[in-house]
């Protein structure tokens, strides 16, 4: 994959983003799953929105939030041991512009879920310039933050590291290490990069890859948990390698609330 869109462990604070409504955007009930428990297996209920509109083409990343989830026995669906899964930005670079909210199953008696109610929170980063970042010769500095006033705005810190850097730095810690500590990863090579991110508000949409030209370089595969993701790849990185690193800023979000009544359960 050349996209690498991040899933590591992030709590949605209290970001302060622009209330501004994105005139033309308009969020709509896409596919539901609705698997109700049978008192043994967990049931689940997932609602897929997407977003149309004039200005679709201008939305690079979704994150949804979700408010109010009841069903029509008056069960509360909002399902706090996964907001989690939902407090990421999901890249949508391409033309789907679809994000998914999990929430809890609803009564086997229920039919309809009566109110849903959030907001969506789209990230355009054509509307600021650094929203979007290109790190040069990044391959070269490895085993210290990266600098960038917007990373540093943004309460981001990033760090790679080599399969050297990353290994030392395992045997300096303790045996067992607070949370937030580094993770043994097997398999890692020379080619390898390990990120270590710290990204409180869930801020990274996207990281990318590429060459001195601006070219994708593709990791053949990733690895990870919590807070450090490896990148494995074919062979080394160029010296002269980039990294293009795309973070919601203030100005590139805009929140759109949305509301459904009576959604038809399948």
């Amino acid at each position: 994959m050349s996209r690498c869109t991040f899933f590591l462990a992030g709590i949605c604070g209290s970001l302060m983003l622009s209330t501004s409504i994105a005139f033309g955007i308009e969020p709509a009930v896409g596919t539901i799953i609705d698997a109700r428990t049978n008192g043994k297996v967990q049931g689940r209920l997932e609602i897929e929105l997407k977003v149309t509109g004039e200005e679709v083409s201008e939305v690079e990343g979704l994150r949804a939030n979700v408010i109010s989830a009841i069903d029509e026995t008056g069960r509360d669906l909002t399902d706090v041991l996964r907001v989690d899964k939902q407090s990421h930005f999901v890249n949508v670079a391409g033309p789907e512009k679809t994000v998914r909210l999990f929430l809890k199953s609803p009564s086997r008696r229920a039919s309809v879920l009566k109110e849903l109610v959030g907001r969506l929170d789209l990230f355009m980063p054509d509307n600021d310039p650094e929203a979007t970042l290109v790190i040069s010769d990044f391959s070269e500095k490895t085993g210290k933050p990266l600098e960038s006033a917007t990373l540093k705005n943004s309460g981001i810190e990033l760090t790679f590291y080599n399969k050297q850097q990353y290994e030392q730095l395992i045997k300096s810690q303790p045996t067992r290490p607070a949370a937030g500590g580094l993770v043994s990863i097997s398999n890692l090579d020379d080619n390898s990069l390990i990120l270590k991110l710290n990204d409180p508000e869930s801020r990274i949409v996207e990281l990318e890859f590429q060459t001195e030209s601006g070219e994708r370089i593709r990791p053949r595969g990733t690895t990870g948990a919590g807070n450090v993701q490896a990148f494995f790849f074919p062979q080394a990185l160029p010296s002269k390698a980039r990294l293009k690193i795309e973070v919601a800023t203030l100005k590139s979000v805009v929140r759109v609330p949305f509301s459904f009544e009576n959604v038809l359960l399948p």
